[in-house]
């Protein structure tokens, strides 16, 4: 069997980039689900919820894409088959683990159907996190205008 693979890469201007996020703070039962990781590697817990009603979106994926940057320019990467991602539950909550350090944007949704957005700021910049290693990272609300 072939495993299909896609990879996007956008260039973004480097000053459209921002960074927001909240670590080391609790979130539901999220942390609990979290398992002892290598101090190499750093997790996500957090919460994907419709804009519109604030209602949970349930089993969409949560995919990190990773940021590279030269000068003023910048670009990410999503690889479906390698990028850290996980499945949002019944309640809207993911948890990624195994995540490398690196810069990161948040990719709701299924790229692959041509169905995602990219989460953003309400000022519509796209929201980077720069992930380093042992980092326990609560996002806490990913609030995006979705449509399944």
């Amino acid at each position: 069997m072939k495993w299909k693979l896609l990879i996007i890469i956008v260039l973004l201007p480097l000053l459209s980039l921002s960074t927001s996020c909240q670590k080391e703070s609790t979130f539901s039962n999220l942390e609990s689900k979290l398992v002892k990781m290598d101090s190499g590697k750093a997790q996500m817990i957090g919460r994907v919820v419709d804009v519109q009603n604030n209602s949970p979106l349930v089993g969409i994926p949560v995919r990190l894409a990773q940021v590279y940057r030269q000068g003023n320019e910048g670009a990410f990467v999503l690889d479906l088959a390698h990028s850290p991602s996980a499945i949002t539950n019944h309640k809207g909550e993911f948890v990624i683990t195994d995540i490398s350090p690196a810069e990161y944007l948040i990719v709701i949704g299924r790229p692959e159907e041509n169905n995602y957005v990219i989460y953003q700021e309400k000022g519509s910049k796209p929201v980077t996190i720069i992930v380093e290693g042992g980092d326990i990272i609560n996002f806490g609300d990913v609030k995006v205008n979705y449509h399944q």
